[in-house]
């Protein structure tokens, strides 16, 4: 028909070329917004750092400089973002190449080529069972499935490149908007944010060009042009399960290499004056045996003052300091108990209680005798 546009099944190229040249118009456009947020934040962030230094009153020269620094390193980012995309994109595209070839560079830019590797392939297949018609069911079934499904498999392969591309190219355009909030204090994890994601999926699309890069040498190996009468049934057999592996790989693999990329953050003068560890709290637990009634009362109060203070010396890692009449023990220090003191102590009193306790069978005994006698 007249005025009708004929859709091509190539129209893999057709779809990431739009995209991209949209998305390559607002750059311009969306640099203007981002140096303006720019501007806007930066003067916040040097006015409250102003007004803090300001109020303490101290030497804040070396974290000023430091700014003014972070502020132009944002600044040089924003301006030249282009051409930093650009380097970006081209370096990992160069160094993929160098170990699968300059053939899936082109791929990962021009899908069709991809798409139509297996287009080929499966319209033969097609084509032979249409030729085999009902005379043999079976091998007509097996054509159209391994035709459909070589077909569909290339389709997913060429459809993940184009996600991949396109998303790259939508996620750095936003990512330039977030950029300025780097600038400010309390947004400055936008900056970080944006940018490793940013390295995120140029790290997918590197593994998406060395994973088809290497599945083209494999695909090579199955003569994926047409196949004819004469073709074996393991040929196309083998292209298919070979591009059903491929096809998980460009699907599963980018995502979890992109895993590699790590968080941006961390201090660059860290403060001089750190924390100290907390510490337990002391304990002292004191005993004065000079107040105690008799000497077997001592014994048996030390004697519980002995076992609370190994308790709490094993619990808390506490060391244990008798002096004169008193157990202390102070926590945070993790050397053994000392209760040598403590044990001396308790044998003196052990043997004061005995002789105590001896001198008073010995005149028990006495006042028995002399009852005896009268």
């Amino acid at each position: 028909m007249d005025g009708q546009t004929t859709i091509s099944p190539f129209i893999f190229d057709t779809i990431q070329n739009t995209y991209i040249n949209h998305l390559l118009q607002l750059f311009a456009m969306m640099s203007h917004y981002a140096m303006q947020l720019f501007y806007v934040l930066a003067a916040l962030e040097i006015a409250f750092f102003g007004l803090i230094w300001a109020l303490k009153q101290q030497e804040l020269m070396g974290q000023f400089l430091f700014k003014i620094i972070k502020l132009g390193f944002i600044f040089y980012i924003i301006t030249n973002y282009a051409s930093l995309l650009s380097i970006l994109v081209n370096g990992l595209t160069q160094i993929s190449l160098h170990g699968v070839g300059s053939g899936a560079a082109k791929i990962i830019f021009s899908p069709d080529l991809l798409w139509k590797y297996g287009f080929d392939s499966a319209i033969s297949l097609l084509s032979l069972a249409v030729q085999y018609g009902s005379t043999n069911f079976g091998i007509t079934a097996i054509y159209l499935i391994l035709g459909f499904g070589i077909l569909t498999l290339f389709a997913l392969i060429a459809c993940q490149i184009i996600l991949l591309v396109t998303s790259f190219y939508i996620l750095a355009l936003i990512s330039l908007l977030f950029l300025p909030f780097g600038a400010f204090g309390l947004t400055e994890d936008f900056l970080s944010t944006a940018i490793q994601n940013l390295l995120k999926a140029a790290v997918k699309i590197f593994a998406v060009i060395l994973i088809v890069g290497i599945g083209i040498s494999v695909w090579a190996t199955f003569n994926p042009t047409s196949y004819s009468n004469t073709t074996t049934l393991d040929q196309p057999l083998g292209l298919f399960f070979a591009t059903l592996i491929i096809a998980i790989l460009t699907w599963k693999v980018p995502s979890i290499v992109a895993e590699v990329v790590g968080h941006f953050g961390g201090v660059l003068f860290p403060s001089s004056s750190g924390s100290s560890p907390s510490s337990a709290p002391s304990i002292t637990v004191t005993s004065n045996l000079s107040s105690m009634a008799s000497p077997l009362a001592a014994a048996t109060q030390l004697q519980g003052t002995t076992s609370a203070a190994s308790a709490i010396s094993g619990g808390h890692a506490s060391a244990t300091n008798v002096s004169g009449s008193s157990v202390s023990v102070s926590g945070g220090s993790t050397a053994a108990p000392n209760l040598s003191g403590v044990n001396k102590e308790l044998s003196e009193l052990n043997k004061a209680v005995k002789m105590q306790n001896e001198g008073i069978s010995r005149e028990t005994l006495s006042k028995l005798k002399s009852t005896f006698k009268e």
